[in-house]
């Protein structure tokens, strides 16, 4: 599937110019083989770390496109391009469409699938620290 997603992000040739290419319809295309994957992998038992794995590496080829492409540099692509799912995923996203980030879509995945994002805190019990001093009381001496 790596592979496959390398060979679906090669940039164009130096001949064809960013106006010919259309990068919309282009990830289109690609959400529709990131589906049939979701679909193919979804009750493995190690689904959760396949879908970060094409998700980091989809990330970083879909950007190397656009960069190529568009011919800007990366600190503008990202704030142009780049968007923030509601849980925290980030995401390209060009003329409307929106690079499917399989990883978001975890209400569909088995619940036993469903870990804790590492962008999200631990829950952790507040526990109060008794002090070691003796009690100081009025009129009595404290033992």
């Amino acid at each position: 599937m790596l592979r496959q997603i390398d060979e679906m992000t090669m940039p164009p040739s130096e001949r064809i110019e960013a106006d010919a290419f259309d990068l919309g319809k282009w990830i289109a295309s690609i959400n529709t083989r990131l589906r049939e994957w979701y679909n193919t992998i979804c009750f493995s038992g190690n689904a959760a770390e396949i879908f970060e794995t094409l998700d980091e590496r989809m990330f970083e080829r879909v950007g190397y496109l656009l960069k190529c492409v568009l011919r800007i540099r990366k600190n503008r692509l990202a704030r142009l391009y780049q968007k923030r799912l509601p849980h925290g995923f980030l995401t390209w996203e060009i003329n409307g469409y929106r690079l499917t980030v399989l990883s978001s879509l975890a209400p569909k995945r088995p619940g036993c699938l469903v870990h804790r994002q590492p962008w999200k805190p631990k829950k952790t019990k507040s526990k109060i620290k008794r002090s070691t001093f003796p009690l100081i009381t009025i009129g009595r001496k404290a033992k």
